[in-house]
């Protein structure tokens, strides 16, 4: 079976994280990447005032920015907004985060609902999938 028909059979919600890294928006560049982006493997965090997605935070937003700039530029000021093409909901299946992932080059999407973040899926998440279903005989 290809992984296009294997990813089109899985829901979003079935394979979300809910477990939420989130920057705030307040926060400076230089702090969100001491404190967030150094403890974790992505590249990508949503920013989010309650659970209230506002945006999404990248390591590319960091590179545009001259580093003189970091400790006084906050994440909401260069965040890119959430957009149908950087964010996920829950009826989505995992072959369209896997397509969303492959447009944006984000190694993380979040899954909203009425601009609420439910959770995020990570390409790390798509190639575990990937791997547990790679015998056909898996109920993934």
């Amino acid at each position: 079976m290809r992984v296009k028909d294997l990813l089109g059979k899985i829901m979003v919600k079935e394979i979300m994280n809910t477990e939420l890294p989130a920057l705030n928006p307040s926060m400076t560049v230089i702090d969100a990447l001491k404190d967030k982006f150094l403890q974790i493997d992505y590249g990508t965090l949503p920013i989010t005032s309650g659970n209230k997605i506002l945006g999404i935070f990248t390591l590319l937003n960091v590179k545009r920015l001259p580093r003189s700039k970091w400790n006084t530029i906050k994440v909401s000021d260069v965040m890119d907004r959430v957009s149908k093409n950087n964010t996920l909901n829950l009826a989505d299946r995992a072959i369209v985060a896997l397509t969303k992932m492959i447009k944006t080059r984000l190694d993380l999407l979040p899954v909203v609902e009425d601009s609420k973040l439910m959770g995020i899926v990570t390409q790390d998440d798509l190639l575990r999938l990937i791997d547990h279903m790679k015998d056909a005989d898996s109920p993934y």
